[in-house]
């Protein structure tokens, strides 16, 4: 949904693996010029495959 910050209660660490979902947003311009414009839509942590012995 429009104004939803999928960030806003999510807690980002050092060396977590996530998914994330986007969108390209086509019709913005960046200072850069570079690459594409994105907003982020989902953000989901990718559970650990690691075992503890």
């Amino acid at each position: 949904a429009a104004g939803v910050d999928p960030l806003a209660n999510f807690t980002l660490r050092d060396g977590q693996r996530v998914t994330i979902g986007y969108r390209e947003l086509k019709e913005q311009v960046s200072v850069c010029m570079v690459g594409k414009i994105v907003e982020i839509t989902c953000i989901e942590e990718v559970p650990s495959m690691a075992t503890n012995p």
